[in-house]
């Protein structure tokens, strides 16, 4: 399906892409002389919002304006959710 931007009137396919990013890391490994070493990532701050790993929806043209978006109001609202017991 399309996106219509409206009252542009702009139609923007709808693509998915993904992005990699740094694995979330809170394990304890062996390091290079036997002993052992913590790894824990440390959060991000985003518009308000403290988190360790995150979803963005956003069209490809959005994508190089992410990092401008950092300072702007208002901030973000976390939406408290949980994936069920495998």
């Amino acid at each position: 399906s399309d996106i219509v931007f409206i009252p542009s009137g702009l139609v923007q396919t709808n693509t998915f892409d993904t992005a990699t990013l740094p694995g979330v890391h809170n394990d304890v490994v062996l390091g290079p002389a036997g002993e052992l070493v913590r790894r824990v990532s440390s959060p991000v701050m985003y518009r308000g919002l403290v988190f360790q790993n995150a979803f963005l929806l956003a069209t490809p043209g959005t994508f190089p304006c992410i990092p401008q978006t950092q300072p702007l109001p208002p901030d973000l609202t976390r939406i408290e959710g949980a994936l069920p017991a495998e």
